[in-house]
């Protein structure tokens, strides 16, 4: 144990020596505009402006003037009208709502479509104006889809996963894309009592690459294929509330426009559930088991995207931030952030998503 403890101490200062140089570009000592401006998979405008202030610029009791005195979004060079528009509500796999009250969201009536040009310009009461573009990408041809059980095995055990193979046209290394994959479970619950109880929920699953499934846990040290990216269709954010995680990858993924990516496989088919009952005997609460036959049926569902660089940027940097343990103790370098709003922070991207048809593994 001694040795160990020498051993480590001998290591630190070499780990907390690390120190890298970098440039912080433009005035951190004023006011500057933060815009998330997201296009959805569905044309959809989600724009979000709040006001970024230098720690310490004003006083503990200062009134900060953090309104807009400008905000336009413009498609193809012509200005759009713009409103106040309800923030999104999520439905959980469980059945919770979940909304984003916090955020104050702006929205055009205007559907996008893939290759219009979206431009937002805005300035705050004591902010420089900003102003980002991205470009709507086009929609993705799925070309093949095929789905198979595999049996792996690790150090402890033998485990089985689905393997789905998505063959996709016109992949190029340089451009950024998506993948997720929903299952939709249809239960039938066959009580003691005669009586039949009906379940359905959706649920997205954690995608593996082909190396991560195929070596073992402790021989696996590769960087991370997947950037998972926090998405509901409206705001992509480090603190989005969903339960879905939306993976991007790079197009050098594909081996000639194919992938193959795994996930946890889960059978259909009958199985026994034991449900919690309570009741009140003999003067207390007493908890009885009740044992129900369960039918499950699953399908399936593989969602492609095509995601604007400056989205899986972002999302990068903040899967790097919140990824970076050492960084955030000062033991190691920090990682960039990225931004494509001129004078000011945040990202505006675009996605657009192709669905496979529901279908059966088993």
């Amino acid at each position: 144990m001694k040795r160990i403890i020498i051993l480590l101490l001998s290591v630190l200062p070499l780990v907390c020596s690390c120190e890298y140089d970098f440039e912080i570009r433009g005035n951190i000592s004023e006011d500057k505009l933060n815009v998330i401006c997201v296009i959805n998979e569905d044309g959809e405008a989600y724009l979000n402006v709040e006001t970024a202030i230098p720690v310490n610029k004003y006083d503990k009791n200062a009134h900060i003037d953090t309104s807009l005195v400008k905000l336009e979004m413009l498609v193809n060079g012509e200005v759009c009208d713009i409103y106040r528009k309800d923030p999104p509500v999520t439905i959980t796999s469980w059945g919770d709502t979940l909304s984003m009250n916090d955020f104050k969201f702006w929205g055009t009536d205007r559907k996008m479509n893939p290759g219009d040009v979206i431009e937002v310009k805005a300035k705050g009461m004591n902010t420089p104006e900003v102003y980002t573009t991205t470009l709507v990408p086009s929609k993705l041809k799925l070309k093949g889809l095929k789905s198979d059980v595999v049996t792996l095995k690790n150090e402890l055990r033998d485990y089985d996963m689905v393997r789905y193979q998505v063959s996709v046209d016109d992949v190029d290394e340089n451009s950024y894309y998506g993948i997720l994959i929903t299952s939709q479970t249809h239960m039938t619950y066959y009580r003691q009592d005669g009586s039949t109880h009906e379940e359905e929920n959706l649920e997205t699953f954690y995608i593996q690459s082909e190396a991560e499934a195929s070596e073992s846990f402790f021989e696996y040290g590769g960087a991370p294929v997947f950037i998972p990216a926090r998405y509901n269709g409206y705001y992509i954010s480090k603190n989005a509330y969903d339960t879905k995680q939306l993976q991007l990858f790079s197009g050098k993924e594909f081996k000639d426009g194919v992938m193959n990516v795994y996930t946890s496989y889960f059978p259909s088919g009958d199985s026994i559930w034991y449900e919690e009952e309570t009741v009140f005997e003999d003067g207390r609460w007493q908890e009885n088991w009740i044992e129900s036959k369960v039918n499950i049926q699953r399908k399936y569902q593989v969602q492609v995207y095509k995601v604007t660089d400056d989205i899986y940027y972002y999302c990068r940097a903040l899967y790097m931030a919140s990824e970076n343990i050492l960084a955030n103790f000062g033991l190691a370098p920090s990682n960039f952030s990225f931004s494509n709003v001129k004078n000011g922070f945040g990202v505006c991207g675009a996605i657009s998503r192709t669905d496979s048809d529901w279908f059966l593994v088993d």
